[in-house]
C-alpha cells in the first residue's frame, strides 16, 4: 500500500473522550497531550494542537529552568518537574520562579529520565561496524560512551564529541 499524506500533524482532529472547553488541556491517546481549538461534547471531533508552546499552571514553590523536562498532568492542568524514572512530555520554554503560578512549556517533547550505563549503550553502532557500512570513514561515528550526566551519551564523529539525550527503558 502506498503511503498517503493526511495532515501536517501540528493540529490533529481528535474525537473527545469527554466534554472539553475551548483551550482545554487533554490527553490524546496514552502518550500525547494537546490543547483544544474548540469546545466540544463527548465524541465530538475537534482540532487539537499537539505541537507548540503554551502557558500552563504550575505549583508554586519550585523554580523551573528553561529546557528543564516537565510533566504536564491533564487531570490537574499543571506542569511539574519530572520525577525520577518518569518520562516527561514537555520542556520549559521560559524560566519560571518558585513563586510563579504559570509556566510556558513546549508540549510533546519527550525526554526520558534515568541513568545510562554501559549496558544501555550496547546496541549503538561504533566505528568497527560503521567502517564496513560507509565508504568514507571520516564521516562515521568513532565512539559512543556514557555522557557526563544522567540520560546522556557522548558520540564522537569527525573528532568532535557531542552529548545527546537518549531513551532509557
Amino acid at each position: 500500500m502506498a503511503v498517503e499524506f493526511v495532515q501536517p500533524g501540528k493540529i490533529m482532529n481528535v474525537t473527545l473522550a469527554a466534554a472539553a472547553e475551548y483551550h482545554a488541556l487533554i490527553a490524546v491517546g496514552d502518550k500525547l497531550i494537546g490543547v483544544t481549538r474548540a469546545a466540544g461534547a463527548e465524541n465530538d471531533v475537534v482540532g487539537v494542537d499537539v505541537e507548540g508552546v503554551f502557558t500552563v499552571a504550575k505549583d508554586s514553590g519550585s523554580a523551573l529552568a528553561i529546557g528543564k523536562p516537565v510533566t504536564v498532568d491533564v487531570s490537574t492542568g499543571k506542569a511539574a518537574a519530572t520525577s525520577s524514572g518518569n518520562v516527561s512530555n514537555a520542556v520549559v520554554a521560559k524560566a519560571a520562579a518558585s513563586a510563579d503560578t504559570k509556566v510556558d512549556v513546549k508540549i510533546n517533547v519527550f525526554i526520558p529520565v534515568g541513568t545510562i550505563n554501559s549496558a544501555d549503550l550496547s546496541s549503538y553502532e561504533t566505528s568497527a561496524h560503521a567502517a564496513e557500512t560507509y565508504s568514507t570513514i571520516a564521516n562515521t561515528v568513532t565512539a559512543v560512551e556514557a555522557g557526563t550526566s544522567a540520560g546522556k551519551i557522548k558520540v564522537t564523529k569527525n573528532s568532535v564529541a557531542t552529548e545527546f539525550s537518549v531513551p532509557v527503558e
